[in-house]
């Protein structure tokens, strides 16, 4: 019996969070905001910002910093599962002659789900923000999407969806860019339990003159987010807890 009431006391009797890993459902909204940093030796001031969303409530009040560009967006499911294994998105911006980039802060909008023991779904973001010494014609950025979460996930009900009615993007509008700077999003972001995090181990830019299209200097943004499995962490159920 002795042995049993050790056991029943100790913190480990019972199994109190385990985990299981999953490949979530991974989907690209089309939903993409960029700044980029820029020095320009016209300019009073040398160094400004280049602004683009896919939203045009964004573009509306970036202003004089707004810069129409291009994105070509493609998903991919290598191993035909079902499931999203990459999701390649490339942005080009055109420059003017004097302008030269030395910094990108760009935010990447996707529907994350999770659909095995915990069935939770919610907004993620793929974030890089990095900049350079030297002014760069491209930057390339191959990283993975993973889970973040500050607290246990629960296995037990249907589907949840979380901060369904906080979108990061408003697309009611804004009155000033200040309302969405990237900063101001990730400000918003970090304060959930859940997120996803954008890991980038080697960034590569490409410092050269700008690419020329047309006789116009652009500068080309790739990202490549992977969906690898991963680790969830989760609580119990009863049903599991008596089997252990």
């Amino acid at each position: 019996i002795i042995p049993y009431l050790w056991a029943f006391t100790s913190e480990s009797f019972w199994l109190k969070q385990s985990t299981y890993r999953e490949q979530a459902t991974l989907a690209f909204t089309h939903k993409v905001l960029v700044e980029l940093e820029i020095v320009d030796s016209t300019l009073s001031n040398p160094y400004s910002a280049l602004i683009w969303s896919t939203e045009p409530a964004v573009n509306a009040v970036a202003n004089q910093l707004y810069r129409p560009a291009k994105i070509l967006a493609n998903s991919n499911d290598d191993n035909s599962d079902g499931k999203v294994d990459s999701v390649n998105i490339t942005v080009d911006f055109p420059l003017s002659d004097d302008e030269q980039v030395v910094g990108v802060k760009a935010l990447a909008f996707f529907n994350y789900q999770l659909n095995d023991r915990a069935k939770i779904t919610m907004e993620g973001l793929a974030v890089y923000q990095g900049s350079t010494s030297r002014p760069a014609s491209r930057l390339f950025v191959d990283g993975t999407l993973d889970l973040n979460q500050r607290s246990l996930l629960w296995t037990n009900g249907g589907f949840l969806t979380f901060y369904e009615d906080e979108p990061l993007l408003d697309t009611n509008g804004y009155s000033s860019y200040d309302e969405v700077t990237p900063q101001k999003i990730l400000d918003l972001y970090n304060q959930r339990n859940f997120t996803t995090r954008f890991d980038v181990p080697y960034p590569a830019w490409t410092v050269q003159p700008p690419v020329t299209i047309d006789t116009t200097p652009h500068f080309v943004l790739e990202m490549l987010v992977r969906n690898i499995h991963q680790s969830v962490e989760y609580v119990p159920n009863l049903a599991e807890m008596l089997k252990f």
